[in-house]
């Protein structure tokens, strides 16, 4: 179970778009569920010509299952799996469960949330001439309370049989299973939980075929962060355990002469290694490595104007130029996934 808010009369009530256009369940609007079972060959989201309804997403995270649909239930839902090579063909039968044999259920209602709190930072919209990684005036607020309308928020419960996805109840339970749900509109993902910052990297950027709203809806996306887990852990790759050390045991007996005579030559020096200048991907100059730097980076691409930027920091694989594959890195380090750079997360 999902829920989506629109808050837009909190943040931007001057945007007209959505808050006409009445509630998700109305639109064919495509959404992804990428799933890790285990069991089914790696898929990371391409086809033989792109990607899975040309949906400009592709994603670092292993996935074997991919569930989709739209959001008002008109298409779909399928379960797609990779061939031999990765790729999706949602034209091959022996690869694509169709709609009338998955068994999934998609359930939705509307009118409020069902956490019963909904909690955002009320100035955040672009009526407030505010921009994506804006840290000033981030007070959490209860959008309830302060007025939000609950009649467009929306809530979704999709029941997928384990049996569809090759595994069972005892599966997740001792083996535990990967998850993604990804959001889009137009022709690119929009949000995705656990959240990547791809989802917003062109968010400042004008849309082709309308310069008043937003490139995100036709980018392409490439997600790092790993899926979520349910059931059991993952680790990936095998762990081999360090032979433990037996300690020295000290001498029982002090020598029975010191040294009669110093070394007449200082000891070799053992060359150190040249430690770098600056910490890379603290790109404000903090201390810390976080998420924050990241945004800093793509906000210097689409030339928004931030008080700090050390581009040498920013220079995260060295080659003179800072790109969005920079900002990548900052995001794979600090989601665990090991990098060939000194990139050193903070706590």
């Amino acid at each position: 179970m999902y829920e989506m808010a629109n808050v837009q009369d909190i943040v931007a009530p001057g945007e007209d778009y959505p808050m006409t256009q009445g509630n998700l369940w109305i639109n064919n609007i495509p959404v992804f569920m990428y799933i890790y079972t285990g069991n089914g060959n790696i898929t990371h989201g391409e086809t033989a010509t792109g990607t899975l309804w040309d949906s400009g997403n592709t994603f670092d995270a292993h996935a074997d299952h991919i569930v989709a649909y739209s959001t008002n239930a008109s298409n779909g839902p399928f379960i797609f799996t990779a061939d031999d090579e990765g790729l999706l063909d949602a034209d091959n039968p022996d690869l694509t469960i169709a709609r009338a044999d998955t068994g999934i259920d998609i359930k939705w209602g509307n009118g409020k949330t069902l956490s019963g709190t909904l909690m955002g930072i009320p100035k955040a919209g672009t009526d407030n001439n505010r921009v994506a990684g804006d840290s000033v005036d981030a007070t959490l607020t209860d959008f309830y309370t302060a007025g939000h309308k609950a009649s467009m928020d929306m809530f979704y419960e999709i029941s997928i049989p384990l049996a569809k996805l090759d595994i069972s109840a005892a599966d997740i339970e001792n083996n535990g299973i990967g998850i993604m749900k990804l959001s889009t509109f137009g022709t690119s993902g929009m949000d995705c939980l656990p959240y990547d910052l791809s989802m917003s990297d062109n968010a400042a950027l004008p849309y082709s075929k309308d310069a008043s709203t937003s490139a995100e809806k036709e980018d392409e996306d490439h997600i790092t962060v790993p899926l979520a887990r349910i059931g059991k852990a993952f680790t990936p790759g095998v762990v081999t355990p360090t032979t433990p050390v037996e300690p020295t045991v000290a001498p029982t007996q002090a020598p029975t002469q010191a040294p009669t005579q110093a070394p007449t030559q200082a000891p070799t020096q053992v060359p150190t290694q040249p430690q770098p200048s600056v910490r890379l991907g603290d790109v404000d100059n903090d201390g810390k490595v976080l998420i924050f730097d990241a945004t800093l980076i793509m906000r210097h691409l689409v030339d928004i104007p931030v008080a700090v930027f050390n581009e040498e920091a920013a220079n995260v694989d060295g080659d003179a130029f800072v790109t969005i594959m920079d900002a990548t890195w900052v995001q794979r380090a600090l989601a665990g996934i090991p990098v060939p750079y000194n990139i050193i997360p903070s706590e």
